[in-house]
């Protein structure tokens, strides 16, 4: 993982990170994004299945995640 946060996404990681936001969307969307160097492509087409949040990662077309039974 990149130890530079692109400046798009520093104040969510900020927000998470200093607990100023209580919100569990914005907790997965920051981890997902860490995990894959905050390309949030690769979130959308993440091919972790066996990772926990699999099944609520941000960035997933509508009809994916109505599918996934999620």
């Amino acid at each position: 993982m990149s130890e530079q946060i692109p400046l798009k996404y520093q104040p969510l990681i900020e927000r998470v990170k200093t607990k100023g936001s209580k919100s569990k969307a914005e907790a997965i969307k920051a981890f997902c994004l860490q995990c894959v160097d905050f390309k949030y492509k690769r979130v959308k087409h993440c091919s972790a299945k066996q990772c926990a949040l699999y099944q609520v990662r941000p960035y997933q077309s509508v009809s994916v995640a109505a599918n996934s039974g999620a």
